[in-house]
């Protein structure tokens, strides 16, 4: 059984699929490993009947029309994100700008004229709208990525 794991682990990492992709491959291989050897192979012919682990990879290798679209996916994935990000930090940009002028502090009868300049919360707040615009740059340059992957799958379909 050891020359079945050690086969099996080579060709999990020749494999260049998603992660349910490899596991559900590496089970069919076992399947199929553990069918020869009750046909009364050896383990090492029935690693040389299912074929070398880099052979198994290429088969199994996604189409580029496939990788295209799996980056295409994860670049407007990653662009909405950002954005939502970007929407994050505008409104805490926003609710730290809020005034609490006219509210009693401390003790107080009446409302003071206390301000405390450069506070943690002031410089806080200048950096965030700086943060959401570096978001939204990210979005735009992921969006970018996305439609270049999509205009690269749809020439990709073309040429068959």
């Amino acid at each position: 059984m050891n020359q079945k794991k050690t086969y099996l682990r080579q060709v999990r990492r020749a494999l260049k699929t998603g992660r349910a992709a490899k596991n559900r491959i590496i089970q069919d291989l076992a399947a199929d490993f553990d069918a020869a050897l009750r046909d009364g192979k050896t383990e090492s012919e029935a690693a040389e009947l299912l074929g070398s682990p880099e052979e198994l990879a290429h088969a199994f290798a996604p189409s580029p029309a496939q990788a295209a679209r799996r980056k295409s996916r994860a670049s407007c994935l990653g662009a909405l994100l950002c954005l939502a990000a970007a929407v994050f930090f505008l409104l805490l940009a926003r609710l730290s700008r809020l005034h609490t002028d006219g509210i009693p502090i401390g003790g107080a009868n009446q409302a003071t004229d206390i301000h405390v300049l450069g506070s943690t919360s002031e410089v806080f707040a200048d950096l965030l709208p700086g943060a959401a615009l570096l978001f939204v740059l990210l979005a735009l340059l992921l969006g970018i990525a996305g439609l270049f992957f999509r205009f690269q799958n749809k020439k990709e379909a073309d040429k068959r």
